[in-house]
């Protein structure tokens, strides 16, 4: 432990009217040298916004600057969108806010009959507008913004914020679209209503045999080319042609490498049939299943380390200044009243539990069975039926490898990094994308979707600028 570190904290946390006990005192300062290297700041309003990391990967000194402009009122000014990035207006609710479960909670409405059939009603117009529409139905990137801000303003989905938990105003939305998915007649429209629907959902392990009977519907995994058909009717030509090219050079039949993380419930074992040799089914997952999956290690990680029970109870056991000192039970009830305040309907009783562990799985999979996936993906997502997937390996997650996966998060650079910078390039230099296309029907009445005309340049209220490349 950095000694320099811990008077810093021991000063901040005075500074607060707290004087912690040498023990917590030491535990905090571990937590915050940890957490402090997965974040960093940059685009400051005045500065050359360059990345500063709050915790240096390297030295694992405390930049003060950059804990001055995160927790400086006068200093605050210069984050953009401070309020959004939930660290706390000090040392002490950023500690109490470095918890698993503890993201900003996303609403959830009552669910409604009502809101359900409105849904229902949009989505029936939608459709019929994209089947009569021949421009709708082009596979085009615009279309793809354009029709997914329509879908997010359906869900009451926030526009231009792609953050998860911020985003979503109504959880619910889930539920809506598994009620209406079957109007979606349109392959195209289905596919990108698809894809914002599962981009912006949580726990999706949870609604496996949903997802099975949404995908089994029509001809929606009908295709001869993999995923290609599916990237096209989503994200248009362009990102389809260089998704293609990630895997270029390859047979369909050949396996390529993915990994997915998970939390292993308590009495379960991850293999079907338990033991990997002399078992015939050792090759299909049982606990732990799900249809995401990347191609990156360290994202996977990220993932299987979410929501783990176990370190948020010993996260709060060692610091009672904070949480404040009770029985090991007590805090355990306190804790679980919360899970089930944040993850709402998604609250699932069998995570709450001490012996509950953190997973990621080694598998291979066949080209010509991956359902999506394309190079724009910052998760580096293959979206894949688990039926179709091999386990190889999976490996408990321990500290270590938690706080690297977290510091790689930071400034990661994903495996489809460079073929999907070249995808960027290739649609900033053609007319097929637009920059603040979704602010620009921020305005858009739902009540006129089967009024929809495209491209929407060609709309006398859009005043689209193309955006700008270097």
């Amino acid at each position: 432990m950095n000694k320099s570190n811990l008077d810093f904290i021991d000063k901040k946390f005075r500074e607060c009217g707290i004087s912690l006990p040498k023990q917590e005192l030491e535990f905090a300062t571990k937590q915050f040298e940890y957490h402090g290297q997965s974040i960093a700041l940059s685009n400051t309003k005045d500065g050359d916004g360059s990345v500063g990391r709050l915790v240096d990967k390297d030295t694992k000194e405390v930049n003060e600057k950059v804990f001055n402009l995160m927790f400086n009122q006068d200093e605050r000014v210069k984050i953009r969108d401070f309020d959004s990035l939930g660290w706390g207006s000090n040392i002490v609710s950023f500690l109490k806010t470095r918890q698993n479960h503890l993201i900003q909670n996303q609403n959830e409405e009552e669910y409604s009959i009502a809101r359900s059939n409105e849904v229902s009603r949009y989505f029936r117009k939608l459709n019929e507008c994209v089947l009569k529409n021949t421009s709708l139905q082009e596979n085009t990137f615009v279309n793809r913004q354009f029709l997914q801000t329509i879908i997010k303003k359906i869900f009451k989905i926030e526009l231009e914020q792609n953050d998860l938990n911020r985003a979503v105003k109504d959880r619910n939305f889930l539920k809506y679209f598994f009620n209406c998915e079957g109007l979606l007649t349109s392959s195209k429209l289905f596919w990108i209503v698809f894809d914002v629907v599962y981009t912006y959902s949580n726990f999706n392990e949870f609604n496996l045999q949903d997802w099975e009977r949404v995908l089994s519907r029509y001809d929606r995994l009908s295709s001869d080319e993999f995923f290609l058909e599916r990237c096209r009717k989503i994200h248009g030509d362009i990102v389809a042609k260089h998704s293609r090219d990630y895997f270029y050079g390859t047979n369909l039949d050949d396996y390529i490498t993915i990994y997915r993380g998970f939390l292993v419930k308590p009495h379960r074992y991850v293999r079907k049939g338990k033991k990997k040799l002399n078992n015939p089914n050792a090759h299909i997952q049982d606990e732990g299943r799900g249809f995401s999956y990347s191609l990156d290690k360290e994202q996977a990680i990220r993932f299987g380390c979410r929501y783990h029970f176990k370190t948020d109870v010993d996260y709060r056991r060692n610091l009672p200044s904070l949480f404040g000192s009770m029985s090991k039970r007590k805090l355990v009830k306190n804790l679980q009243r919360e899970y089930k305040k944040v993850l709402g309907s998604h609250y699932n009783s069998n995570y709450l539990d001490e012996n509950t562990r953190r997973c990621f799985g080694t598998y291979r999979v066949k080209k010509r069975h991956i359902i999506l996936f394309d190079v724009l993906s910052s998760e580096s997502e293959v979206f894949a039926d688990p039926n179709n997937v091999e386990l190889v390996r999976y490996d408990f997650i321990n500290h270590e490898q938690d706080m690297n996966s977290a510091i790689w998060n930071v400034d990661k650079e994903p495996a489809v990094f460079e073929q999907g910078q070249k995808c960027y390039e290739n649609l900033w230099n053609s007319s097929d994308y637009y920059h603040h296309l979704e602010g620009m029907l921020e305005d858009l009445n739902l009540e006129q979707i089967e009024d929809l005309r495209l491209p929407p340049l060609k709309n006398h209220y859009l005043k689209i600028k193309r955006k700008e490349v270097a």
